[in-house]
């Protein structure tokens, strides 16, 4: 594992949902909300159940991101990393095909594939996710943005791990 504080961030929730309109239906809106709250009240099993059973082959890529981002999740927090890394990888390339390579919630997959990679003990892979992560945060948020803060220190623990003590310091 990689110490420090990148490991313990909790998951990116992605709000896309509020942006972009996307034509989902009541049943499918009422049962994710089911399924994050399991997630919330520490039911990952639970949560993962419904997950599986919203994704669909004809959900719509908006829904179908939120699926995967929400299954990658529970998987992660099981410590079935190889699976979970499979969803949020999937929901990544989701997320660059609504929203393009540059949007803040592709940043915000790209940290959760950063946090997974972290858990293995891949800390040089996960510092690449969080550099390209914090670039697209620059890009899109102004520089006092929290979530600007909190993705330095991600990527400087991750740096410091991977034994680039100059990067990590520079970060800090």
């Amino acid at each position: 594992d990689c110490p420090g504080r990148a490991a313990h961030a909790p998951p990116l929730r992605h709000s896309f949902q509020r942006e972009s309109p996307m034509q989902l239906d009541e049943h499918f809106q009422r049962r994710l909300n089911e399924a994050r709250m399991f997630f919330a009240e520490g039911k990952a099993l639970a949560a993962e159940k419904i997950y599986r059973d919203l994704l669909k082959p004809d959900l719509p890529a908006g829904g179908r991101v939120l699926v995967l981002d929400g299954l990658g999740r529970c998987l992660h927090i099981q410590g079935r990393l190889e699976e979970a890394e499979t969803f949020f990888r999937e929901s990544l390339r989701f997320l660059e095909e609504l929203f393009g390579p540059n949007h803040i919630h592709v940043a915000g997959g790209l940290q959760n594939l950063a946090r997974l990679r972290s858990e293995r003990g891949e800390c040089e892979e996960a510092a690449t996710l969080d550099e390209r992560a914090l670039d697209i945060l620059k890009q899109n948020l102004p520089a006092d943005d929290l979530r600007i803060a909190d993705a330095l220190l991600n990527l400087s623990s991750h740096q410091y791990t991977a034994k680039k003590y100059d990067a990590a310091e520079a970060n800090l």
